[in-house]
């Protein structure tokens, strides 16, 4: 009887869970897991017919090497998948009680607890901390931000990089010395990857790639659509000091400003939260920094962002004060690609590692207009440092606080009012706000009246509850979803197509 026992548990030992990580959709595949998991239904299917043939001993023997094969390929699978395992686990554990009753000493089967504990305490590489910078420092150029990508092959995104290029799929997920793409960086397969003359990855690099690889090519961030520089600036700034992040923004700053003014230098002023560099007078620095300061606690009394013990922005605000239109104008071109729209004294931008906003100075810029100024891109660079806000939403925002603040005083509100209809009738689609497809002023125009909506009495609680998650950490479409619904289906209501 017990030797029907243990031919029936011996058969089924591995066989029924263990194949389940040889199907398709498994998230780990590649020739190394599916040889782990052959070489372990084999073992099982020997395990039986020594059994039944009586062959305990021999049996006994090899029941040790099943238990360190299985433990063995945990480790190469993704923790969320050892629950597929625990069936066959749990018999393997009545085999190993079975011959133990038949007298034979065994290691003993370590507790499932133990098992998976040990793994998931081992530390994995993480894409987006480890890996992201990696590709970004040597793929720059050929796969990423070329807009006709060596093979193919575009790693501006993680979706992006786990497509298939002209030469298939880059990796396979638990298979690191099959993937395409180490076989490339140790020169395996074809010309060594980097191309062009550049240095080649160290062992250590690589090593890191495989490793993540091996463990499943698991991707740890929010938005597999996100720009990979996102991607590995958020994860950056999510383990970075405040202190280091201010840092790395004034490094920035002056970087960029060599490459829009190489021939001025520039004069600075800074706090702890802003730095204020520009082609004016030190005089006017102050002030503007005087104006920033000003701005912070309407800021938090407006938004509800009361303790004084957390930095409003994160990092910091970078602050460009520009004594000309023509410079500001320079600007917009050198820095970031674009003309800039003639009736703006000032603007805002805003990723995970760089925020910063630019100021137009001259006479038509008076002091209340400059206050007001201030006021908008202080709210403007601290909505949109939180991970996913679009720029509709945190333009919108800080233009509902000017006008709640600077009703009287600042003459752009009346030209926003005459000019929101204008920009209503560009929205044919509540998807081209919600893509972030409308220009900023456009989108800006859309986002106070479509954020006046979300603050106003009515809504004001899950206005609050919506600025309190994406304070967490909560990325903005889920922070939407618990508290206004999905974002697009918001926007449609609101605007009715």
């Amino acid at each position: 009887m017990k030797a029907i026992q243990l031919t029936i548990f011996c058969t089924a030992v591995l066989t029924s869970s263990i194949t389940v990580l040889a199907q398709p959709e498994n998230t780990v595949q590649g020739p190394q897991v599916g040889q782990a998991t052959a070489k372990l239904i084999a073992a099982s299917e020997k395990l039986a017919t020594l059994v039944a043939e009586d062959e305990l001993e021999e049996a006994a023997a090899m029941i040790a090497a099943v238990q360190n094969d299985l433990s063995k390929l945990m480790q190469q699978i993704d923790s969320s998948q050892h629950k597929s395992l625990q069936s066959a686990y749990e018999r393997l554990l009545r085999v190993h009680g079975l011959l133990e009753l038949e007298g034979f000493q065994l290691e003993a089967v370590p507790s499932w607890d133990s098992l998976t504990a040990a793994v998931e305490r081992t530390e994995r590489v993480s894409f987006a901390r480890q890996v992201a910078p990696l590709l970004l420092q040597h793929c720059q150029g050929c796969h990423i931000g070329n807009q006709r990508p060596a093979g193919n092959l575009r790693m501006d995104s993680f979706a992006q990089f786990k497509s298939t290029g002209d030469n298939g799929p880059v990796f396979t997920r638990g298979a690191a010395a099959d993937s395409l793409l180490i076989r490339k960086l140790k020169g395996q397969a074809g010309q060594r990857m980097p191309a062009g003359g550049r240095a080649p990855l160290s062992e250590e690099e690589i090593n890191t790639i495989s490793t993540w690889i091996r463990e499943g090519a698991r991707f740890d961030a929010a938005d597999e659509n996100a720009r990979l520089k996102d991607v590995a600036d958020t994860a950056w700034v999510a383990a970075a000091s405040h202190q280091e992040i201010f840092e790395r923004r004034k490094q920035l700053a002056l970087e960029r400003w060599q490459r829009v003014l190489p021939n001025d230098v520039p004069a600075m002023v800074s706090d702890d939260s802003f730095i204020v560099m520009g082609n004016v007078a030190s005089d006017q620095l102050e002030l503007v920094l005087e104006q920033l300061q000003d701005a912070v606690p309407l800021v938090r009394r407006q938004l509800r962002q009361e303790d004084e013990d957390v930095q409003l922005i994160n990092g910091g605000l970078v602050v460009y004060v520009l004594k000309s239109r023509y410079d500001y104008s320079e600007f917009g071109l050198m820095t970031e690609q674009r003309e800039l729209p003639k009736n703006w004294f000032g603007h805002w931008q805003a990723s995970p590692a760089d925020v910063y906003a630019v100021l137009a100075s001259g006479s038509e810029v008076t002091e209340s207009l400059s206050k007001s100024l201030a006021l908008q891109l202080v709210a403007g660079s601290y909505l949109g440092s939180f991970a996913g806000v679009p720029h509709w939403l945190a333009e919108g925002v800080a233009r509902n606080l000017v006008v709640r603040v600077y009703r009287r005083d600042d003459p752009r509100i009346r030209e926003w009012q005459v000019a929101l209809p204008i920009a209503l009738q560009k929205v044919d689609k509540s998807e081209k706000l919600a893509d972030e497809e409308l220009d900023e002023e456009s989108a800006g125009l859309v986002g106070l009246s479509v954020t006046n909506l979300m603050m106003n009495r009515t809504n004001l609680r899950r206005f609050d509850k919506l600025l309190e998650l994406l304070r967490s950490g909560q990325a903005f479409e889920d922070a939407m979803l618990d508290t206004y619904g999905p974002t697009k289906v918001f926007l449609k209501a609101y605007l009715g197509r």
